[in-house]
């Protein structure tokens, strides 16, 4: 887990912060995708949902 900081850490302080969360919420959905069943297909919509939002409201942010 503390390796995950790290990275966003460092992808943050070099890129930026916006960047950083996209490459979170890539890597967030790539995970969701491959660990999805037809009976969590419900689940994966609604956390695709929330990245989507996240990242939208950090771009009004930033």
């Amino acid at each position: 887990m503390k390796q995950y900081k790290f990275k966003y850490i460092k992808i943050a302080e070099t890129k930026g912060l916006k960047i950083a969360i996209l490459h979170f919420a890539e890597e967030f959905r790539e995970i969701c995708k491959n660990k999805s069943k037809s009976k969590n297909a419900h689940k994966e919509s609604m956390l695709h949902i929330y990245a989507n939002n996240l990242i939208r409201n950090w771009k009004k942010v930033l």
